[in-house]
């Protein structure tokens, strides 16, 4: 049976009884009868709108429609709650973005302008603001045709869509990449429920927003660029971007490579992103960063759910990483600190500590959550429960089933292959050859101490903070590892105070200057701490000379300028992760400190670098130990 909201069933009766001069308006309010419905708040015939009994298979790539995070079990679950009358339907119809009237003129019901040719955020926010509003209104507009059959919802949806798909061209902000792959997500996943239950949706309407993905938006989301991911939140959003643009667009291609980052990606992976123990890599930043990081990821992991992967369990429903995230995330701030807390960030810098503060909205990840771990596994997230700000925002509403309800998890449900690590084993010092790049020839020889698997290196060259000069001159000591391989090696100190001096790990494609690399190491500075002139260690942020972009993370704060340091460099086909910790290097985690391209060679050049920086003053000896070589398990 079609039902309309209460308020406009109240208003048009009112109007009526004043059209029919009845003097008997019990239960009518003045502003009722003074203000009739306008014509495009009268709702559509019934059987005017596509109820969608189950999810539509694209025949082509086998992915499910709709299902970019709003799937039909959604769709239907919230017309039953608006059916029965539910109070967060009633605050989510409240909102700005979801009203009946959004972005029409008041009088004609007109819609207004729609869309820009310039978007910016950061640098510039040129129509920021816009941008933002309408595509959070292009998902709420289509959310409420679904649930009331009002076609004047489905119009407005479309009419945003539309603008933006052929009027934007220009990203004008230097942070414009939040919108294009955050916000963007929401006009994405209102034009995919229209798509499959708007009747007037046409194949034009498609196309559109398709070519607007592919030439203005998607050059931002690196995944569907080729790109590795960004750090912490930002990686978050960029993967939630790609997987949610990837199914509206059918491409089953991209949606592989997201789940592939989703388990191996050098900055965003699952273990890069959340710890063991539940910490995240914003989770000493502040709450509200930390937050989104899991808004973001909770989006994704729901996108790839409707499309059939069970990312919720991953790696397995005792280690379900985004559960225990979820759960530090409200541990955490309700205790009002960790003492057992990791020293980590998801930026290359290690915070000191967990940041505290209650977040009381944008939390629909904790509904989300509660509405999978609990309603559809039965698992325990008793934190989650305790938290207090549950159930608060509009798009609460998407998620919120009765509390009897147990979800059934579909039949075709499947999990991701098992994640395959490193085996490290010991590397012998003697197996590591030295070679001078670029070096004066004047300089003498390079010394090599050998001791089972640890010993020195004493060098020189002129190091340059510019990665794009091909000047750059050091002493290498390193292994040739061909295919897929890792190197791993505890750099234990360094013999000279020498300003600006460097060393570190790097793995290069060829011995020459000219060579592609990518690389992270220590620099040592005079500069003052605490009010004291003293040296200072501080391992650099990963660079990268390919031709490609390296997703790379900050300098280490003060507090972990301490030597050793172990690094790792991992290579998986093309990709180069590099990694740093303070610790153990067989603890749960390590930092991660970027990501590059480096497709050109089967064989590649890692091990150690040193150079003085001003050679006058070298040579400049490194210490290192603990050096081990690393297989992928199963090859």
């Amino acid at each position: 049976m079609f039902t309309i909201n209460t308020s406009l069933l109240k208003k048009i009766r009112a109007f009526a009884l004043m059209l029919l001069g009845c003097s008997a308006m019990v239960g009518c309010e003045m502003n009722d009868i003074m203000e009739p419905p306008k014509p495009w708040e009268i709702p559509t015939a019934p059987g005017e709108i596509n109820r969608l009994e189950g999810d539509i298979i694209s025949p082509t790539s086998g992915l499910r429609h709709p299902g970019c995070g709003i799937n039909a079990e959604l769709l239907n679950n919230m017309k039953k709650e608006y059916d029965a009358g539910s109070q967060l339907y009633e605050k989510f119809a409240n909102s700005r973005w979801a009203k009946i009237t959004y972005k029409r003129d008041e009088v004609t019901g007109e819609l207004n302008e729609l869309g820009h040719e310039n978007v910016g955020r950061g640098s510039s926010n040129e129509n920021r603001t816009d941008y933002e509003f309408d595509c959070q209104a292009a998902l709420y507009q289509a959310i409420q045709y679904y649930c009331t059959g009002i076609e004047t919802y489905a119009e407005t949806a479309t009419a945003i869509i539309h603008g933006w798909a052929t009027k934007h061209k220009n990203w004008v902000g230097s942070e414009s990449y939040f919108l294009a792959q955050g916000n963007s997500c929401d006009l994405v996943a209102g034009a995919e429920i229209l798509r499959y239950t708007y009747p007037k949706w046409t194949q034009q309407n498609t196309d559109e927003l398709i070519k607007y993905l592919d030439e203005v938006v998607d050059p931002l989301v690196n995944i569907m660029v080729g790109q590795p991911l960004r750090a912490a939140n930002q990686g978050a959003i960029d993967f939630n971007g790609a997987i949610t643009h990837a199914v509206f667009k059918d491409d089953k291609d991209k949606f592989e490579k997201c789940l592939y980052a989703f388990q191996y990606d050098g900055m965003s992976s699952i273990y890069n992103l959340i710890l063991p123990n539940g910490q995240n890599g914003d989770s000493g930043r502040d709450s509200g960063h930390a937050r989104g990081l899991l808004s973001a990821l909770t989006n994704a992991v729901e996108v790839a759910w409707q499309q059939g992967y069970d990312l919720y369990r991953y790696p397995s429903a005792e280690d379900a990483r985004l559960l225990r995230g979820c759960e530090y995330f409200c541990k955490s701030l309700l205790q009002e600190g960790d003492p057992n807390w990791i020293p980590f960030g998801g930026y290359g810098a290690a915070f000191p500590a967990v940041a505290t503060g209650l977040v009381t909205d944008g939390l629909t990840c904790l509904d989300i959550a509660y509405m999978r771990y609990k309603q559809t596994f039965g698992m325990d997230c008793s934190w989650i429960e305790q938290y207090p700000y549950k159930w608060v925002d509009a798009n609460s509403f998407f998620y919120k089933y009765a509390s009897n309800v147990t979800i059934k998890v579909p039949e075709y449900i499947q999990s991701l292959p098992a994640f395959k690590s490193f085996t490290y084993t010991s590397l012998n010092s003697a197996d590591l050859q030295v070679v001078t790049i670029n070096v004066d020839p004047s300089k003498p020889a390079p010394v090599v101490e050998r001791n089972g698997n640890a010993g020195s290196l004493s060098g020189y060259g002129t190091w340059t903070d510019d990665f794009k000069k091909k000047d750059d001159s050091f002493t290498f000591l390193y292994i040739p590892i061909t295919g897929d391989g890792s190197f791993k090696v505890k750099i234990t100190g360094w013999d000279k105070e020498i300003d600006n001096a460097s060393v570190g790990v790097m793995v290069r494609d060829f011995l020459t200057k000219d060579a592609n690399f990518a690389e992270v190491g220590w620099s040592r500075k005079w500069q003052k701490v605490n009010d004291t002139d003293q040296w200072v260690s501080a391992p650099t942020t990963s660079r990268s000379r390919n031709g490609s972009n390296v997703s790379n993370g900050r300098d280490l704060d003060a507090y972990q300028r301490e030597w050793p340091y172990w690094f790792i460099l991992e290579r998986r086909g093309d990709r180069i992760a590099i990694k740093a910790s303070s610790k153990d290097p067989d603890a749960e985690y390590w930092i991660p400190k970027g990501e590059c391209i480096m497709p050109n060679n089967e064989t590649l050049y890692f091990g150690i670098y040193v150079a003085p920086k001003d050679d006058s003053k070298g040579p400049l000896k490194v210490s290192f130990s603990d050096l081990q070589i690393g297989t992928l398990s199963g090859e």
